[in-house]
């Protein structure tokens, strides 16, 4: 196994976690727009196939918004993750490298 560092850097994390749920925001607010104006735009039809299509994109516009809550508690498990690991090194550091 290489000799690496493996030292764990909450900073990296919050930083990265952080980014990430900013281009989930992002990213969702752009494609519900899409949506709605598609949606607006289709609601001048009147017929069996428009009301299909409008259904379509409601049922894709939810399942964006699943994932995107989905990937959203995603990051904040990771953030929990972050935050336990970073006391178990503060708590590891003071027990049994400072010596209490």
């Amino acid at each position: 196994m290489p000799d690496i560092n493996i030292k764990y850097e909450k900073g990296i994390v919050e930083q990265k976690v952080s980014e990430i749920e900013s281009n989930i925001q992002s990213l969702l607010i752009d494609k519900a727009s899409e949506y709605d104006t598609i949606l607006e735009n289709f609601s001048v039809s009147d017929c069996s196939h428009a009301d299909a299509v409008r259904e379509q994109l409601r049922a894709e516009k939810d399942a964006v918004n699943t994932l995107a809550t989905f990937y959203q508690k995603t990051l904040m498990m990771i953030m929990a993750a972050s935050h336990d690991v970073d006391m178990v090194e503060e708590h590891y550091g003071k027990e049994h490298v400072s010596g209490g």
